[in-house]
């Protein structure tokens, strides 16, 4: 009784008096909640590429003039072995430029400040997040329990459906 009352009221509050608004309501909540989900994951993806291709520029540039040195060298086994390491480094380096399809490495101030903007939108996005999930359970709820209430029957489940909730 207590649920079906706060339920009623939630539904006053916010003018929800059709079943069909509710139930449209209800389906544009989960969409916004996942599009904005969908956009923070997008966000935080970003933002650690950026992470790792500075990481990886760093080390390029600190292993470059070894690289360098190395093929002026003639590729010698001799200076390989005393900067292995280095050139290892500088090769893994270029090999993730390549898989990133880089030709022109991107400068560190343009990565920090896209940093910087993706690091502040993905905040931003997550605070509308937060209030889109809680505006999503709270409609979900209350049409849950308007279909408890009114007794509506969701749709028979499939017998595939049903085999799958046995497991």
């Amino acid at each position: 009784m207590k649920e079906s009352a706060k339920t009623l009221i939630y539904l006053q509050e916010h003018g929800l008096d059709d079943y069909e608004v509710l139930s449209t309501k209800t389906e544009e909540a989960g969409q916004r909640f996942d599009m904005l989900s969908d956009k923070i994951k997008a966000s935080k993806k970003r933002l650690s590429e950026i992470t790792s291709l500075q990481k990886h520029i760093g080390t390029y540039r600190k292993t470059r003039d070894i690289y360098v040195q190395y093929r002026q060298s003639g590729y010698s086994k001799k200076f390989l072995a005393a900067h292995e390491s280095a050139i290892l480094l500088h090769k893994a380096a270029k090999q993730e430029f390549d898989k990133l399809g880089l030709k022109k490495l991107p400068s560190m101030d343009a990565l920090k400040t896209e940093y910087g903007t993706l690091f502040l939108q993905k905040n931003k996005l997550y605070g509308e997040y937060k209030q889109a999930r809680q505006e999503m359970v709270d409609l979900q709820m209350a049409k849950h329990n308007i279909d408890r209430i009114l007794n509506v029957q969701q749709p028979a489940k499939t017998i595939k459906s049903m085999a799958h909730d046995e497991r």
